[in-house]
């Protein structure tokens, strides 16, 4: 069996094959933790809205102590 080059065409799709299917690992990877990241961001935006009504209450509740 004779030993294939660099420039082998076979050897260039297989290793351009494992390249695209790490890319698409990393990619689904990716798209995975940008859905967490959004879903913990609008958490904390809807504790900041609470935090900040309370607070707002809490505000309003001193203005009424003489």
């Amino acid at each position: 069996m004779e030993k294939k080059g660099d420039n082998d065409l076979e050897k260039i799709i297989e290793t351009t094959k494992l390249q695209v299917r790490f890319l698409n690992e990393q990619l689904e990877y990716a798209g995975t933790r940008i859905r967490d990241l959004e879903e913990i961001n609008k958490k904390h935006q809807d504790l900041n809205a609470e935090l900040r009504q309370e607070i707002k209450n809490v505000r309003k509740a001193l203005t009424r102590i003489p």
